[in-house]
Formats: C-alpha cells, sequence, structure tokens
C-alpha cells in the first residue's frame, strides 16, 4: 500500500537539497514546486473507449536575482531533472526585466487541512474505470431507442504536491480524486437534444444511475415547444448555472490581480453593499469532498476560508503571495499554477471553491413561488463571453422548463438570457437550500428577477 507520508518525506528531501544547490548556483531566493500524481483518464466517444494511465510528475523553479525572477520547469522529479530546471530558470533570469515590485516569496508556515484522502482509489485499475463507464453507456442506451449517442469522460489521479523556498518554507499536501461527466444526446424526428451530468468527489466515484439520470433529461427536452416571449420574467438557476454565472461575475471583480491592475468593477466596493441582504459567498479553500481542495496554495501558503460578501456586502478579494504585498493585503491562499502539467505553470490567482450559504426553501418552494417564469439547467452557452469591465452577458440556455402558476409546465427550445454581471447580486430574490458540489463550489439553486429573456 502506497503511504503518503512517504511520499511527502521523500519530496521534501529532493526539494531541501535542490534549494541548496540553487543557492550555491548564485540565485538570492528560489521556490521549487513538486508534483507526484498518479492519474487514469478514460474516454469514451462514439462507442470508441480510450484508456490511458500516467501521471503529472516534474517540478517548476522560480529563481530570484536581484530583482529579476526567472521561471522554467522539468518533466520527471529526478536529481538531474530537478538540477536542469534549477539551471534553466537561473538562467531565465537574464534575459528578464526586472521586476520593481517584487518582494519576497511566501514566508507563512501554516498550513490548512488537505481534504479528504480515499486510499482505495489507489487500487481503482483502468479496467475498473472501462467497466464503471460501460454501465453508464448500458443504462443510457438502454433507457430509450431515441439516445442515439453517449459521451463519458472519467478520471481518477492520487498523488502528492510538495513546495519549498529558501525563505523556510517546507510543506506538502496528498490529493485522491474522482470525477465523471457524460453528455447524452437524443433524436426524434428532425429534433436533438443533448443534456449532461456528472459525479465528483475526493474518491471513487459512483458509475451505477448516472446514465440513467441523464438520459431521462436528454428525452424529456424532445418535447420542449418555444417560448414565445421576449421580456423580463423571474428565473430559477439551477445549481450548474447559477455556478456558471456567478463563477464569471466573482472571477474577474474579485481578483486581486484585477483590483491593482484596476480591472475590477468592484476594486471600490468593500464594505459596501453590492447584493441582496440575505446573500452570503465564501470562497472556501478547506471543503473536505471538493476534489481542489489542498492544504496548501500552489506557492506554499496555508488554504483557508475567505469570506467574500457578508449580508449582500463585499467584504474582501482573493490574492496570492505577489499581489498581497502590492495592494497590502493579507495573502488569502488563492495561487494555482493552471496548466495540463501542473509543474509547467506559475502560480496565478484563481478562486478556490465559491460556495453559497443556503436558503431555508426547498427546490419545490422556489418553483410554487414563481408565477411566470422559467427554469434553465446544465449549461450556459457563451458566458466566456461576457463583458468583464462592464458585465454585460448575453447567453444561451438549451434546457430550459416553462413554470406558470407555481407549477413547471413544459420544456421550452434554446432561449437567449441578458443581464449584468454584477448587478446580478442586487436580483436575487430567492435561495434555495438544495446546494450541490460542482465544480465552481457548493452552490444552491437561485431566483433571479430582471434579466432579459428571448425565445
Amino acid at each position: 500500500m502506497i503511504d503518503f507520508d512517504d511520499w511527502k518525506s521523500d519530496l521534501l528531501a529532493k526539494i531541501d537539497s535542490g534549494l541548496k544547490e540553487g543557492k550555491n548556483l548564485g540565485a538570492d531566493a528560489l521556490e521549487l514546486y513538486i508534483s507526484n500524481i498518479q492519474n487514469i483518464t478514460v474516454q469514451m466517444n462514439t462507442g470508441l473507449i480510450d484508456a490511458k494511465q500516467g501521471g503529472i510528475i516534474g517540478v517548476g523553479c522560480r529563481c530570484q536575482v536581484g530583482q529579476k525572477i526567472g521561471f522554467a520547469s522539468a518533466s520527471g522529479i529526478e536529481d538531474s531533472e530537478i538540477s536542469f530546471a534549477i539551471k534553466s530558470a537561473l538562467e531565465a533570469t537574464k534575459n528578464t526585466q526586472d521586476d520593481d515590485k517584487w518582494k519576497t516569496f511566501v514566508q507563512d508556515t501554516k498550513v490548512g487541512n488537505e481534504g479528504r484522502i480515499d486510499k482505495d482509489i489507489i487500487n481503482f485499475s483502468p479496467e475498473d474505470v472501462v467497466k464503471g463507464i460501460l454501465k453508464i453507456y448500458d443504462e443510457a442506451k438502454n433507457y430509450d431507442a431515441r439516445i442515439k449517442s453517449v459521451e463519458i469522460n472519467a478520471s481518477l489521479s492520487y498523488g502528492v504536491i510538495a513546495i519549498g523556498n529558501t525563505l523556510g518554507i517546507s510543506k506538502s499536501s496528498a490529493i485522491t480524486n474522482g470525477q465523471i461527466y457524460t453528455e447524452i444526446t437524443a433524436t426524434q424526428n428532425s429534433k436533438t437534444k443533448a443534456s449532461y451530468g456528472y459525479v465528483l468527489g475526493r474518491g471513487i466515484p459512483k458509475f451505477e444511475g448516472l446514465g440513467n439520470q441523464v438520459a431521462e433529461k436528454t428525452v424529456k427536452m424532445l418535447k420542449s415547444k418555444p417560448l414565445d416571449y421576449t421580456g423580463q420574467m423571474r428565473i430559477i438557476f439551477d445549481n450548474d448555472t447559477t455556478g456558471q454565472l456567478l463563477q464569471a461575475a466573482l472571477y474577474n471583480s474579485i481578483n486581486g490581480k484585477s483590483v491593482v491592475e484596476g480591472r475590477s468593477a468592484f476594486e471600490d466596493k468593500i464594505n459596501s453593499q453590492i447584493g441582496v441582504p440575505f446573500l452570503n459567498i465564501i470562497d472556501n479553500g478547506q471543503l473536505p469532498e471538493d476534489p481542489k481542495t489542498q492544504a496548501i496554495d500552489d506557492e506554499g501558503f496555508a488554504r483557508q476560508r475567505t469570506p467574500i460578501i457578508e449580508k449582500g456586502i463585499l467584504k474582501n478579494f482573493i490574492f496570492d503571495n505577489y499581489y498581497s504585498q502590492i495592494h497590502g493585503s493579507v495573502n488569502t491562499g488563492n495561487a494555482k499554477r493552471d496548466a495540463l502539467q501542473i509543474y509547467e505553470s506559475i502560480p496565478m490567482i484563481t478562486p478556490n471553491s465559491i460556495c453559497v450559504s443556503p436558503g431555508s426553501k426547498d427546490y419545490e418552494s422556489l418553483i410554487t413561488e414563481v408565477e411566470n417564469g422559467i427554469l434553465v439547467m446544465d449549461y450556459l452557452l457563451g458566458m466566456h463571453t461576457a463583458n468583464l469591465i462592464s458585465g454585460d452577458f448575453s447567453v444561451v440556455s438549451s434546457q430550459g422548463y416553462k413554470i406558470e402558476n407555481g407549477e413547471i409546465t413544459n420544456p421550452i427550445d434554446s432561449v437567449s438570457i441578458a443581464g449584468n454581471l454584477y448587478k446580478c447580486f442586487n436580483q436575487i430574490i430567492a435561495i434555495g437550500n438544495d446546494s450541490k458540489l460542482t465544480d465552481i463550489g457548493e452552490i444552491p439553486s437561485i431566483v433571479f428577477d430582471g434579466f432579459t429573456i428571448s425565445g
């Protein structure tokens, strides 16, 4: 059985040796990030299965010489590969301009919690994952003859990341996670509809039931009708569409880099009312079941829970080490390396897990209190095109239902929804108690008013 503590000790020993080498080679200061993550990925597309077993195993190095910062990475974690990354990062400083705003690497010695660790995932083989996705495929294809395609992506990972620097930081975190995503398409006459679903967490995902669940949702949409309406009406966003809306609204506006550079719509709004009084949002880097949770961020600062909005009042922005020092604010542990091979990226400010405090009303109550409106689900097409400066957005929802007199009536054809990302916090009518772990974070359904709908 793999012992994560042994893995941590091994990586930290490699980092200690590498830091000494870097100092001997002339670095004023340096940081080493090492990942040793094993993964299984299985994809099914048009009935064909592609299974891979590999790893994200490598080192990233940032070196400081004077006010110059150099970065380099290398695949593999043998001593020679670590040495190559260090020497390459040092060489990179020769072609880098001075950064007068640079101060130091992380110095805080605290660590957070690394999330739930499920060691059963270690013994799960690619063959086991293939068997699991075949269950999803069979469920979906057997549900209804109108199901035409089933696409499935499954991934399981486990391992350790470790970070150290010459200012005394030496930290590590273990990781386990399992995720499945499926998109199912159904066709009847000339109408084609697609729906998606997923399971995510820190352990072996549950394969059973997902195919039936998404197939049922897809087949229902074949009865969709045009909304035949243009104007404003109440909209219930489900967990997924709420998460997508809030991610777009918060990603730039609370990002410390955007605040420092004057690109945030909320840069002068701290302690100002920007939402309804019953809205509470935190960035939770310590959510036990979230696959993204680690004890530390990707430059060694402790992950934490950061209040973003309390009772509708903006309380905090999120920062990494670099921009917190420029802004004169506290580091919130939001540095993330965002690359397919994570060690190849320098840290950037990224939300950990956006979590909305649930309301008091269940999902059914949200519906019964809407006299005339729609429910939108699954995915909002075009949210990435929103204007992050003005906040204006226009998206398309292809999964929705008409609500009349507090009851869901019929599925509807695609509709466009337009509004403003930064005004939406004040357009919330009600928040459900049906919180669900999504890609964005722990999100309930939310009722909004004031958006323009056309379809």
